[in-house]
C-alpha cells in the first residue's frame, strides 16, 4: 500500500486545513495517510481515526497571537524533526501546503529523495510576500505544482519549468448532498478567518450604510482571528452591536448560513475560496470582490452571483441593496449558483488527485 504525506501548517479552521482533511479522509480508503503539521493543534474538522497526525512542534499551547508568531518562525528544530519523521514514515509521495511547510519540505528534499508536489492555495503573486527570492529558488526542486485556477499557471511558468496541474477544491458531502431551502431569514452572512486578507471591515462599513429600510436585517460573520477586537470596535463605533454579530467558529457552518438572503466574500485577495463555493452550493445569492481571477471562474457576474471591485464600500452597499430589494433576482442568482455542485463534485476532483498519486508515487 502506498504511503502519502500531507504537510501543512495546522489543522485549525481554514480553507487549506479543510482541503487537507477532506483529501486525507478520502484517500485513507486506499492509501496509508499521514498528516504532518508544524503547529500542535487539535483538528477542527472531523478526521478519520485511521489517519496518523504528527506535529513537529512540541508545545501544545496555542493562542491567536502565539499562532502568528509561530507561523513566521523558521526553526531548525522543525526541520530536524521533519527530517526524522519523513525518514521514519518513508512515504511514496509528499504534498505540501502553504509557504512555510513548502520551503521547509523542499529544502530537505535532497536528504530523502521523495517526490514533492506543491499545492498552491493563494495566487503565487500573493504568497510568500518577502520570501519570493527564496521561494523561486526552492520551487525548482518541486516535482510539480497543483493550482486551483488556470490564471496561476502563467505566473508559475516564469519561476519553474516543472509540470502544473489544475485541480480545484471539491465540495464535501455535507454540501454536495444538501437539499436547498426556500424559506429565508433576514440576514446577510460571511465566513472566513478574521484577518486583514478577508477584509471584513469593508463588509461591516457597507452594511452600516444601508438605508433604514433594511434595519431589520442582521449581519453574521463566522470565523476567528487576530482582527476580532478591531472588528468589534468598528461595530461598536457604528452602533451596530445588535445587528452585526461576530459568531466565532462553528462545527456546522452550513446549518447557520443556509437560510440567509445573501452571502458576501469581501476579501482583498483569495485563492479559490471554499466558503464561496459552499455558499453557492446552498443556493445562496452571493456577492464577491474580484479578489482573484479564480472568482471570475466561479461566478459569471450577474448570472450566478455578483462581482464588485475590491475594497469599495460604495459598490458593496450598492450590490447589497440590489440583491435585497429584488426577490426575483435573488431567486434567479440562487438557482444558478446551486449548479456549482455539478462542477465541483467530489468524484471528478478526486480522480485528478488519484492521477497524481499514480504518476508520482514511487
Amino acid at each position: 500500500m502506498k504511503k502519502i504525506i500531507f504537510y501543512t501548517m495546522t489543522l485549525a479552521r481554514g480553507g487549506t486545513e479543510q482541503t487537507v482533511v477532506n483529501l486525507a479522509n478520502e484517500f485513507i480508503k486506499t492509501y496509508d495517510i499521514t498528516i504532518i503539521t508544524n503547529i500542535n493543534s487539535k483538528p477542527e474538522y472531523k478526521l478519520n481515526k485511521k489517519i496518523k497526525h504528527i506535529c513537529l512542534d512540541k508545545d501544545n499551547k496555542q493562542n491567536e497571537k502565539g499562532l502568528k508568531k509561530i507561523k513566521t518562525k523558521l526553526s531548525l528544530a522543525r526541520s530536524k524533526r521533519l527530517k526524522e519523521v519523513i525518514k521514519e514514515e518513508s512515504p511514496n509521495l509528499i504534498f505540501t501546503f502553504l509557504p512555510e511547510p513548502t520551503i521547509r519540505g523542499l529544502s530537505l528534499k535532497k536528504s530523502f529523495n521523495i517526490p514533492i508536489l506543491v499545492a498552491i492555495r493563494n495566487h503565487p503573486q500573493k504568497e510568500f510576500r518577502f520570501l519570493k527570492i527564496i521561494r523561486n529558488y526552492f520551487y525548482q526542486k518541486a516535482d510539480g505544482f497543483i493550482i486551483q485556477d488556470k490564471s496561476y499557471a502563467k505566473y508559475l511558468k516564469r519561476i519553474s519549468s516543472n509540470k502544473i496541474y489544475l485541480i480545484p477544491n471539491f465540495l464535501s458531502e455535507d454540501f454536495e448532498n444538501y437539499e436547498h431551502l426556500e424559506k429565508r431569514e433576514n440576514k446577510i452572512v460571511s465566513v472566513g478567518r478574521l484577518e486583514k486578507q478577508k477584509n471584513f471591515q469593508l463588509l461591516i462599513k457597507a452594511f452600516s450604510k444601508l438605508p433604514k429600510d433594511y434595519n431589520h436585517y442582521k449581519l453574521e460573520i463566522y470565523g476567528k482571528g487576530s482582527q476580532k477586537v478591531k472588528l468589534q470596535k468598528l461595530i461598536n463605533s457604528l452602533k451596530l452591536e445588535d445587528r452585526v454579530i461576530l459568531k466565532g467558529n462553528t462545527n456546522n457552518v452550513r446549518s447557520h448560513i443556509c437560510k440567509a438572503q445573501v452571502f458576501v466574500l469581501p476579501s482583498n485577495y483569495e485563492g479559490m475560496p471554499n466558503a464561496l463555493i459552499e455558499a453557492m452550493s446552498l443556493a445562496l445569492p452571493v456577492i464577491s470582490t474580484n479578489s482573484s481571477k479564480a472568482i471570475g471562474t466561479i461566478i459569471e457576474n450577474g448570472k450566478n452571483g455578483l462581482i464588485i471591485p475590491k475594497n469599495n464600500v460604495k459598490e458593496l452597499e450598492k450590490a447589497l441593496r440590489k440583491v435585497l430589494e429584488n426577490a426575483s433576482l435573488r431567486k434567479s442568482l440562487a438557482k444558478e449558483a446551486a449548479k456549482v455542485k455539478n462542477i465541483y463534485a467530489k468524484k471528478k476532483i478526486i480522480q485528478k488527485w488519484e492521477f497524481l498519486i499514480k504518476t508520482f508515487g514511487r
